[in-house]
């Protein structure tokens, strides 16, 4: 009798032991551990022209001067940073990328928002562009939204953080869509066309 009470309170302690281990396994992969997410611009490749006020032929090199904060979102209401305020400098049309952030610690869960703040920033054309059929005897400047903060908010692929995931989230600025004969001339590129024009994509490193 006392031998199969000692036998059953072995087997229950075991029992309790192991559903304990489980769960502390649970724990240690779950979405409340920190992932890693890194922050990368770009402007895709020399293409034809895709701007309202573009002509086709248009080509052009330069280079993209701001500083970017960025943060991501779970609902799109309460943000956190993954990005400080960075100088960040990218090569227009070319396959280049400029890391503005590497390996940034972020709490687990799930995102599905990002908002990219761009102050001070510039576009710089190099002598040479061909921008609706004229070329371009020095370099022209562009201000990027006037002198204005231009805000981007975007509703992204939903990605979950957590202690083993690392994600990029590569952010395209797309200047074929803002670079025009309008833009050179008036040395302005409108918030909005900045706005619709920026694109990003979010994959797993």
């Amino acid at each position: 009798m006392n031998s199969d009470l000692t036998k059953r309170t072995v087997a229950l302690a075991f029992s309790a032991a192991a559903v304990l281990g489980l769960s502390a396994c649970g724990d240690s992969t779950g979405p409340d551990g920190p992932g890693l997410v890194d922050v990368v611009m770009h402007d895709g490749s020399a293409q034809p022209m895709m701007g309202p006020s573009a002509a086709a032929g248009d080509t052009y090199s330069g280079t993209f001067k701001g500083e970017v904060k960025v943060e991501i979102s779970t609902n799109g209401q309460t943000w956190i940073d993954v990005a400080p305020p960075t100088s960040a400098t990218v090569n227009l049309q070319s396959e280049g990328r400029t890391t503005v952030r590497s390996e940034a610690e972020v709490a687990g869960g799930s995102y599905s928002h990002i908002r990219i703040t761009l102050h001070g920033a510039t576009a710089t054309l190099n002598v040479g562009a061909r921008i609706g059929g004229a070329t371009l005897g020095t370099a022209a400047n562009i201000s990027i939204g006037g002198g204005s903060d231009v805000v981007v908010e975007r509703e992204i692929f939903p990605f979950t953080l957590d202690a083993d995931v690392e994600m990029v989230l590569s952010v395209d600025l797309n200047s074929e869509a803002w670079v025009s004969q309008q833009s050179v001339t008036s040395g302005t590129a409108a918030s909005s066309t900045i706005q619709s024009a920026t694109s990003v994509e979010v994959r797993r490193k």
